[in-house]
């Protein structure tokens, strides 16, 4: 798979100080303000409500934040270790619930940042790189190859949940939390998951293609319904959109894809 990664001696996180204050108005891709019939009620159904807890900020993907974006391009911090080699750049970070902590990993690490100055709180391994998730006690998830792993806000490892072995078993589906506290991811080796928050499993399901990054499922507005896409078009092609019951996992719909056998989040 080419996958687009930093070969460098050091890490860089750049963090854009702006006046980002809390916004009146959310903003649409060019830049007019959403009307109310636009917008989603976000905090109904995410079990995470803080300013960034996962891919695309919500359990519906939307994207959307209730904060405004950097206003002008100076620098507040970065963050840089030799130690660190390559970095995935489908990885997705996460907030902790009050935004002083971001979530990310690399080098087979899991590293807490302050968002206020870029010192690091605490760090943890793990078995590759991902995307992190935070939960609405704080429990924090980051995916580590075909690993994932479930952190308490200090650092405290609370268990690991492995989908396979190699490669072809990688976690690309970022994690994604419902109302309940279940984390549904998707893997390389075609599965979708559902597991409960004590890392047990609650369902799976077999799509006809691998989950490709940033497929991350998705939930709808009463959390009845995951939707994920399969097909990589690096790996394993299909093309299919899926509707599946988040109770357990039995298929609701599917449609299949005239594009390139890939279909994202």
């Amino acid at each position: 798979m080419k996958r687009l990664t930093i070969s460098s001696v050091s890490f860089l996180i750049l963090v854009l100080l702006a006046s980002c204050g809390r916004g009146g108005e959310l903003s649409s891709g060019n830049g007019k303000a959403l009307s109310s019939s636009q917008m989603v009620n976000l905090s109904s159904t995410s079990a995470s409500t803080g300013s960034w807890p996962m891919f695309h900020h919500d359990a519906q993907h939307t994207g959307q934040s209730a904060y405004n974006g950097p206003q002008a391009n100076t620098l507040k911090w970065e963050y840089t270790s030799n130690s660190i080699a390559n970095m995935s750049s489908f990885d997705s970070s996460s907030l902790s619930l009050d935004g002083s902590t971001l979530y990310v990993t690399a080098a087979n690490s899991l590293l807490a940042l302050s968002t206020a100055n870029s010192s690091i709180a605490w760090t943890a391994s793990i078995s590759g790189g991902g995307a992190t998730a935070v939960a609405s006690d704080g429990t924090v998830y980051a995916v580590g190859g075909t690993q994932l792993y479930a952190f308490t806000s200090s650092g405290a490892s609370k268990w690991v949940y492995s989908v396979g072995t190699g490669l072809s078993s990688n976690i690309h589906g970022e994690p994604c939390i419902g109302s309940d506290g279940t984390i549904y991811i998707g893997s390389w080796n075609t599965y979708v998951y559902a597991l409960k928050s004590d890392g047990t499993l609650k369902w799976k399901y077999q799509t006809a293609g691998s989950i490709a990054p940033l497929a991350s499922p998705s939930l709808s507005p009463d959390g009845s319904t995951v939707y994920v896409g399969s097909g990589d078009a690096n790996y394993t092609t299909d093309g299919t959109l899926y509707a599946l019951n988040s109770s357990d996992g039995t298929l609701k719909w599917s449609k299949k894809s005239i594009r390139s056998g890939q279909v994202g989040s």
